[in-house]
């Protein structure tokens, strides 16, 4: 946790886009598009979302 609550700030949208792209190509779908758009913002929100919760707790 500890390690998580001091990696996961470092993660940026190009970051998590690219991390998206790999996905969506690894199952067959189209790399840059609405999809990869979508599934970024949501990875952010967790990302974000995540690391101020243990941020918080003090992990």
């Amino acid at each position: 946790q500890a390690y998580v609550r001091r990696a996961y700030p470092l993660y940026r949208q190009s970051h998590v886009q690219r991390a998206m792209a790999m996905v969506l190509k690894a199952i067959g779908l189209e790399p840059q598009g609405r999809l990869n758009d979508w599934m970024t913002r949501a990875g952010l929100w967790f990302l974000r979302r995540r690391s101020a919760k243990l941020a918080a707790e003090g992990a």
